[in-house]
Parts: C-alpha cells; sequence; structure tokens
C-alpha cells in the first residue's frame, strides 16, 4: 500500500472493515491511481462499483 492509500485508509477510518458504496465511490474520484488500483483489487467490492 502506497503511503497516499494508508493516509486516506486511516483518515477514513477504514483499516480492516469493508467499506461502504459511498466511501468507494469517493475513493475512485481520487486522482491517485494506486487508490483506485486498490480499491479494484478488494474483494469485498461490488463489481459494479468500477464502471
Amino acid at each position: 500500500m502506497s503511503p497516499a492509500q494508508a493516509r486516506l485508509v486511516q483518515m477514513l477510518g477504514l483499516t480492516g472493515r469493508k467499506i461502504t458504496y459511498e466511501q468507494a465511490r469517493d475513493l475512485l474520484d481520487n486522482p491517485d491511481v494506486d487508490v483506485r488500483r486498490a480499491l479494484a483489487a478488494r474483494d469485498d467490492l461490488e463489481p459494479e462499483i468500477l464502471f
């Protein structure tokens, strides 16, 4: 996990927890490609959110 991802996860309090649809949607708008890549790799998100 990149430092940017770690900061976002910590700021949002998402460490080790399933994230909500709304949180994922907001993170997908992040300009950091590593954040979006980490979301795409998660298995606890609905795949439709990525489209």
